[in-house]
């Protein structure tokens, strides 16, 4: 959305900066998509800016990984033969119930 902005400008009545929350924040974004420029305490939105509805938080980091999995390789995974598949686990898993 940020790069749709005309005139590359949002201007949120809210933003969530490094300093804390912030009131009649404007940003700019800059050619290569970061943000140029934050300023806040900007009473109206600039013309042209694009004007947020809600209030802005940082993006959080996409921290999923399957990092633990290629830890458990040799570890955990074993093949009873040599017809064990990936659902083999399921047969020999215990039955549920009374």
């Amino acid at each position: 959305m940020a790069r749709d902005a005309p005139g590359g400008l949002l201007w949120a009545a809210r933003a969530r900066l490094p300093s804390g929350w912030r009131e009649h924040v404007v940003l700019q974004i800059g050619r290569d998509g970061r943000w140029a420029e934050v300023t806040p305490d900007i009473a109206t939105a600039p013309e042209g800016a694009h004007v947020v509805a809600g209030p802005l938080l940082p993006s959080l980091v996409d921290a999923h990984s399957h990092a633990f999995q290629r830890a458990f390789v040799g570890a955990a995974e074993t093949r009873d033969s040599a017809d064990d598949d990936f659902w083999s686990w399921r047969a020999r898993r215990a039955p549920v119930g009374p």
